[in-house]
């Protein structure tokens, strides 16, 4: 006979702590200082590529707003995928 594995029903504890969590990564990631910290890696690149991030006082253009959105989704869907694959399984 066949066992068949399912992935444990989330809970409401496992929902509020993702949701916690990923308020944080989006609090890091959204602000001011992460974006002049950004200028400053990307003007070590290019002296003219840190203005597409942020102006001097870490105010977001246009362009460090989809690039900080792109990497807020893709650590938010990492910590998906790694919380997903630590769930404790059972067997039916």
């Amino acid at each position: 006979m066949n066992k068949v594995v399912c992935k444990k029903p989330s809970s409401i504890e496992e929902k509020l702590g993702f949701s916690f969590l990923s308020g944080l990564i989006y609090l890091v990631i959204a602000s001011p200082l992460t974006y002049r910290l950004m200028r400053y890696l990307f003007n070590i690149i290019s002296p003219t590529l840190g203005n597409y991030i942020a102006n001097a006082s870490g105010l977001a253009t246009r362009g460090g707003l989809l690039l900080h959105s792109f990497v807020f989704s893709m650590i938010v869907f990492l910590t998906m995928l790694i919380s997903s694959s630590i769930n404790e399984k059972f067997i039916i």
